[in-house]
C-alpha cells in the first residue's frame, strides 16, 4: 500500500504538472495569437509601405514594356480584354481606361469593350475566331541581323560619349532609318516606327543595358 502510494501520490504529481503546463501552453497560445496578429498587422503595413514604393518606381512605360513582351506569345486582343476588363472591374473610368490602353500599346476603350462582351455574353467563337494582334516584332532581328549588329554598334558609340544622352528613342530612330535604307523603299510620312520605343527598351534590357531615371527616361 505504501509504495501503491506513493506512485499514486507520483502519477498526480505528473498530472498536476501537466494540466499546469497545459494551462501554460495555452495562455501562451493565446499570447502568441495576439501577438501574431500583431506581427500580422505589422506585415501588412510593411507590405503597404512597399507597396507604395513599388507603385512609385512604375511608369506607363515600364507596363507597355511589359505588354509588348506578352504580345510575343499572346494575341494582343486578349491582353487589351485582360486588361480593359481589370481596369473596368476596379473601377477605372472609361476614359481613364482608354487612355491607359492606348499609352500601353492595347486596343482602345471602344474595341476592348466590344470583344470584352463578346466574350462574357459566352460567345467564345467569336471571341476567339478573328485572332487579331500578333505582332512581328519578335521576328525583326532573325530578318534582319545586320541591322542587330549596327544597332548594338550605334549604342556602344553613343553611351561612349563624354556626355552621353542616349535615349531608347534613339534607338528606336537609328533601326528605322536603317531599315529602310535595308530594303530600298522611301518611308511615307504618316508611317509609325519599324520598331516600336517599347521593343527598342525591351531590345536593351536583352542586351544587357542598364536603366537610370531620369525625365527622358534614357538608357
Amino acid at each position: 500500500m505504501p509504495r501503491k502510494t506513493k506512485v499514486v501520490s507520483h502519477l498526480n504529481t505528473l498530472n498536476e504538472k501537466r494540466y499546469s503546463t497545459t494551462t501554460v501552453d495555452e495562455s501562451d497560445g493565446s499570447g502568441s495569437s495576439e501577438e501574431f496578429e500583431e506581427m500580422e498587422s505589422d506585415s501588412n503595413n510593411m507590405a503597404d509601405g512597399e507597396v507604395v514604393d513599388f507603385q512609385d518606381k512604375i511608369s506607363i512605360e515600364n507596363i507597355a514594356d511589359v505588354f509588348e513582351l506578352c504580345q510575343a506569345t499572346c494575341p494582343v486582343k486578349y491582353l487589351s480584354v485582360l486588361m480593359y476588363m481589370s481596369l473596368r472591374h476596379l473601377g477605372i473610368k472609361w476614359t481613364d481606361s482608354d487612355n491607359i490602353l492606348r499609352q500601353i500599346g492595347a486596343f482602345k476603350s471602344e474595341t476592348s469593350h466590344k470583344w470584352s462582351k463578346a466574350f462574357l455574353s459566352g460567345d467564345f467563337d467569336e471571341f476567339v475566331s478573328e485572332n487579331r494582334g500578333g505582332k512581328h516584332s519578335p521576328d525583326f532581328w532573325n530578318y534582319f541581323p545586320e541591322i542587330e549588329i549596327s544597332a548594338k554598334q550605334f549604342i556602344l558609340e553613343s553611351c561612349s560619349q563624354k556626355v552621353a544622352s542616349f535615349t531608347s528613342m534613339d534607338l528606336a530612330l537609328f533601326i528605322d532609318t536603317a531599315y529602310y535604307e535595308t530594303i530600298g523603299i522611301t518611308k511615307d510620312t504618316d508611317s509609325e516606327l519599324i520598331r516600336s520605343v517599347s521593343s527598342c527598351r525591351n531590345d536593351l534590357r536583352r542586351w544587357g543595358a542598364t536603366f537610370k531615371e531620369n525625365g527622358a527616361r534614357p538608357y
